[in-house]
C-alpha cells in the first residue's frame, strides 16, 4: 500500500488471490534443509513445486488447448487450438475482433469534449474486447494464450506511415492491452506465452485459407506450441504445397530458388505482390461486441 495527499494505492498478487501462485515460503523452508552443497536436490525441489504450481493451474483445463493471438490496431484474429499427437492443430474456433470504428479521426484537438470522449470509449472497448476474450478461453479450458510480443504491426500495407504510427503508437494502448493479458493469465491460471513476430502475418497467409488475421494466429498458436521443444524452429517447413500457394498469389520465379520463408518474403515484397488474405463476409458470422452500441464487430468463422 502506497499513501500521498490525494491517493491511496493499494497493490496485490493476483495469482495467490487466485490460488495459483508459486509457493515460496514453502518452497524456501524445504530449501533450508538440503545441504548447500546438493545443487542438484535443491534444483529438483523446485522443480517439484513447479510442477505443483502447474498442477493447480491445470485444473480444470485441458493441457494441450491454447489460445492464440494476432495483435493488430485494426483487426485482432483469434482462434482456439487444441494439439493433437503428431503436434498438428485441431481449431475448435477462430474469428476476427474489427476494432477499425475506434480509429477514427475525428480532426479534433486532443482536449474537445468530442475526442476526449471518443478516447475514454476506446479504452473501455479494449478492456471488453479482453473480457469476451478470455471469456471464450474459460469457455474452451485452454491452459495456454499465445500472443506476439507486443509489437504491434501496420494493418494497411498501403498506409501512410504518419497514418500507421498514429495507429500503432497513439491509439493502441500498449500497456493496458499488456496489464489486461497478464490480470486474465494470472487470475484464471493460462499460462502466458510470447513468441517471436517476425513473418507470422506471411506463413499463415500462404499456410492457411482465413481472412489475414485468422491464419496470422494460427501461425502464431502453432508457434506457441514448439517454443519450448528443443531444437524447434519458428518456421514451419516449407513445403510444396507451400511454393504451390505462393505461385498462385503471383510469384514467379524457378522454384529452387525459393528455399526459406524469409527469401520468399522477400520476393513477395520485391515484386510488390500481395499475400494477405481478404475477408470473405459468406464464410462469417458478425454481430456487435456485447451490445449494438459497440464499436467492435465480432466475426466468427462458420
Amino acid at each position: 500500500m502506497r499513501l500521498s495527499e490525494s491517493f491511496v494505492w493499494i497493490t496485490y498478487d493476483e495469482e495467490r488471490l487466485a490460488g495459483y501462485e508459486f509457493k515460496t515460503n514453502d518452497s524456501k523452508k524445504e530449501v533450508k534443509k538440503v545441504a548447500k552443497t546438493d545443487k542438484e536436490g535443491r534444483k529438483t525441489l523446485f522443480q517439484q513445486y513447479l510442477a505443483e504450481q502447474k498442477g493447480r493451474k491445470l485444473a480444470n483445463k485441458q493441457a494441450n488447448r491454447s489460445l492464440a493471438v494476432d495483435l493488430n490496431p485494426e483487426y485482432i484474429g483469434f482462434s482456439v487450438v487444441e494439439t493433437q499427437a503428431d503436434q498438428s492443430l485441431k481449431v475448435l474456433h477462430k474469428g476476427v475482433l474489427d476494432c477499425s470504428r475506434l480509429n477514427t479521426r475525428m480532426g479534433l484537438s486532443s482536449t474537445d469534449p468530442d475526442q476526449v470522449a471518443q478516447n475514454h470509449k476506446r479504452r473501455f472497448e479494449l478492456c471488453e474486447l479482453w473480457k469476451y476474450l478470455f471469456k471464450l478461453a474459460t469457455h474452451y479450458k485452454v491452459a495456454t494464450f499465445v500472443s506476439e510480443d507486443l509489437v504491434f504491426k501496420p494493418e494497411n500495407n498501403n498506409a501512410s506511415s504518419a497514418e500507421a504510427n498514429r495507429k500503432t503508437k497513439n491509439l493502441w494502448h500498449r500497456g493496458l492491452t499488456r496489464n489486461l493479458i497478464q490480470k486474465y493469465c494470472n487470475t484464471l491460471g493460462i499460462e502466458n506465452v510470447a513468441v517471436l513476430a517476425a513473418y507470422s502475418s506471411f506463413v499463415g497467409n500462404i499456410q492457411h485459407p482465413d481472412f489475414d488475421p485468422i491464419s496470422a494466429s494460427l501461425e502464431i498458436a502453432r508457434r506457441g506450441i514448439v517454443k519450448y521443444t528443443k531444437g524447434s524452429s519458428i518456421f514451419p517447413p516449407l513445403t510444396s504445397q507451400d511454393l504451390d500457394t505462393m505461385y498462385q498469389h503471383g510469384l514467379d520465379v524457378p522454384r529452387d530458388s525459393v528455399v526459406t520463408w524469409k527469401q520468399a518474403f522477400g520476393l513477395f515484397a520485391a515484386s510488390g505482390l500481395r499475400y494477405r488474405r481478404a475477408l470473405d463476409p459468406t464464410t462469417v458470422l458478425d454481430n456487435y461486441l456485447f451490445s449494438y452500441k459497440s464499436c467492435i464487430k465480432v466475426y466468427k468463422v462458420v
